[in-house]
């Protein structure tokens, strides 16, 4: 990611390093990496669904019912 700051796909790896960051317990890394997946325009359900698990895990409830809110709406064959 430093190699190639203007990579088509960065918002996607931020993704990903937030997958990284919630299997190491780093919430609130995994939060800043949802939040800059999100913003760089990676607006998928799964950038939401990792959102809403790490703010759960820190017992942001409202936030998480939130992300998981706009999850569904984006994929609304999820079930959680």
């Amino acid at each position: 990611m430093r190699l190639s700051p203007r990579d088509p796909a960065l918002s996607r790896w931020h993704n990903f390093m937030a997958d990284a960051e919630i299997g190491l317990r780093h919430f609130d890394a995994a939060i800043d990496e949802c939040n800059k997946a999100i913003d760089g325009g990676y607006r998928v359900f799964y950038s939401y669904l990792n959102l809403a698990v790490a703010r759960a895990f820190k017992g942001e409830m409202d936030e998480a019912k939130a992300a998981l809110a706009e999850a569904r709406r984006l994929n609304p064959k999820l079930s959680c």
